[in-house]
């Protein structure tokens, strides 16, 4: 198997070690998070049911591939006792690897409660064994998220003025299946990305500025990947891309291209924010204060500012879920300046439309 990736300081790559800078904070007098810009750019075309659940499934999903992809990235370490790896601190790498913190505490509780029965032979964790046991973590992924009241909650549709039980149940693939088809039938292309440093569920603020005013816009993506330090020689030989900012969506593949949609209006504009994010990305965190006194930490990206990473070496993607092989990872269409205006656009009228909203 690949060497593992210990997930402390000193092995990480530089971009994804913190600073050691004093973390900044600055505050977020306007503020608008990706899921309200997009639901604005273009409304959803499925309320016509009460209750929707494939984002509660959806979001199960990327919970256990967070949990996935941890445990192999540090599987040397995480399958074996704690008194045979005193120096590895599992609060410590999993506060590294989900450096924003966002539903990292119960996250965490699954992985504590789990690590003895990761244990792995002298030899060593094999495929087998992570597969088996990566299974056993989905039923406490599953009861996080509610799933398993969810298949077999029917779901309210509205007919006329009135709201009725439809004949569909919340979640309609057995949970058992869900997690088979994730790490089983998905593994090698989900889980077992060995080239690579991840991170989990990196929350970036964007500095969107229009009409002599700025707007914080707060975008999570479900990772960003770094191409091991050893590959870099190779890369342009493999036709690896040295870094990439990514999402999980657990469909078929869609079509990402196709303006006249809504949903490729809102590709474009996850497109346009996510690649102004990868072309600047620093591991320093920024702590967004809000008026209420709340606090949010992210990676506060200014579009304005200089690029510190070249755009051939970095890819948006989309992982969809319920395809196979290479058909699931999808790299996002590159922009073509009037693909980012129009995406800009979009943005300054969502936003405009938002304050009108508060105002009214």
């Amino acid at each position: 198997m690949p060497a593992e990736t210990t997930g402390t300081a000193g092995t990480l790559p530089p971009d994804l070690v913190p600073s050691g800078k004093p973390e900044r904070k600055i505050r977020a007098n306007s503020f608008i998070t990706f899921s309200q810009l997009e639901n604005l750019v273009a409304p959803s075309d499925t309320g016509h049911l009460f209750f929707d659940a494939r984002m509660q499934g959806g979001s199960a999903v990327d919970s256990l591939l967070v949990l996935a992809k941890f445990v192999f990235q540090n599987r040397g370490s995480y399958c074996k006792r704690e008194e045979e790896t005193p120096e590895w601190n599992l609060d410590d790498v999993f506060s590294g690897y989900i450096p924003t913190g966002q539903s990292a505490s119960k996250l965490l509780g699954i992985l504590y409660k789990s690590r003895p029965d990761f244990r792995a032979p002298k030899e060593g964790p094999t495929y087998a064994h992570l597969k088996n046991k990566l299974l056993g973590l989905w039923p406490q992924v599953a009861k996080l998220h509610k799933l398993d009241t969810l298949s077999v909650q029917s779901i309210m549709a509205i007919q006329g003025s009135f709201f009725v039980p439809s004949d569909q149940t919340a979640i309609a693939e057995p949970l058992g299946q869900i997690a088979a088809r994730v790490v089983t039938e998905r593994f090698d292309d989900l889980v077992a990305h060995s080239d690579y440093t991840h991170l989990a569920r990196p929350d970036f603020g964007i500095l969107y500025r229009h009409n002599g005013q700025t707007t914080l816009i707060q975008v999570q993506l479900d990772y960003y990947s770094r191409l091991k330090e050893e590959q870099q020689t190779t890369a342009q030989k493999h036709l690896l891309v040295k870094r990439r900012l990514g999402d999980y969506k657990d469909s078929e593949k869609k079509d990402l291209g196709d303006l006249n949609t809504a949903q490729g209006r809102r590709f474009l504009v996850y497109n346009w924010l996510a690649s102004e994010s990868l072309v600047r990305f620093r591991h320093i965190i920024t702590w967004l204060q809000f008026p209420n006194g709340q606090k949010r930490p992210v990676f506060l990206i200014d579009p304005k500012s200089p690029p510190l990473h070249r755009k051939q070496d970095c890819e948006v993607a989309i992982e969809f879920i319920k395809e196979e092989g290479p058909k699931i990872l999808t790299p996002m269409p590159k922009l073509s300046p009037e693909a980012t205006e129009y995406a800009k656009d979009l943005i300054s009228q969502a936003i405009a439309e938002s304050k009108r909203n508060k105002l009214a």
